[in-house]
Formats: C-alpha cells, sequence, structure tokens
C-alpha cells in the first residue's frame, strides 16, 4: 500500500489520559497513556507491522503491538495503550515516532 493512499490524521487528532495502577493487585503501580484516536487506524496497521521490528499484527482482531524504548505498545481501531508512559509527553513522543515511522521519516 502506499505512503500517499494512507490516511494518517487519527494520528494528529487524539486525547490522551493517564492511568495509573489496574484493576487487579497483580498491575501495581504501572502507569499507563490511553489515547483515544479520531478515526480508525487498522488500515495502517499491516504498514505498522512491516516497519516495526518488534511489532506483531493479529488482522483479524485489528491489533497490533510492539515495545519502543521501556515501553508497550498496543495498537487498537480507536485506540493506543502505552504502559511507562507516565506523562502526556512520554505519550506524545511516541505517537510522533509512530506518525514518522508510517510516513517513512524515521529510521529502524
Amino acid at each position: 500500500m502506499d505512503k500517499e493512499h494512507l490516511d494518517k490524521s487519527a494520528f494528529e487528532n487524539y486525547k490522551i489520559s493517564i492511568v495509573k495502577g489496574g484493576g487487579c493487585p497483580c498491575a501495581g503501580q504501572i502507569t499507563r497513556a490511553v489515547i483515544e484516536l479520531s478515526g480508525d487506524i487498522s488500515p495502517v496497521m499491516p504498514r505498522m507491522e512491516r516497519l516495526i521490528e518488534t511489532c506483531g499484527y493479529i488482522s483479524e482482531a485489528h491489533v497490533a503491538a510492539f515495545r519502543f524504548k521501556d515501553m508497550g505498545v498496543i495498537a487498537e481501531r480507536h485506540k493506543i495503550t502505552i504502559t511507562n508512559a507516565e506523562d502526556e509527553v512520554k505519550a506524545k513522543t511516541v505517537m510522533d515516532w509512530l506518525k514518522n515511522t508510517i510516513d517513512g521519516t524515521t529510521e529502524r
């Protein structure tokens, strides 16, 4: 799929929520960023799998997962969850890197 045909607007229009801890005691004090996207990113997920070395993609579920530095990233159609992203700055850094990677402007 050519990159000029990809709609990446959902990577520019999003809302970040920072969540501390989890619903179970095993989650401890893990902090994660939950990013609600303005659109469906499933069309770019196959490209993510090709460009991001650690990315795994399940096409039937429209879910991609990979690591970025010390953070785990799970991308779903309308949401991206980033573990160990304790603030909006880290979440935005991941989003910028992801957008640039999909655009082909970031080296692997």
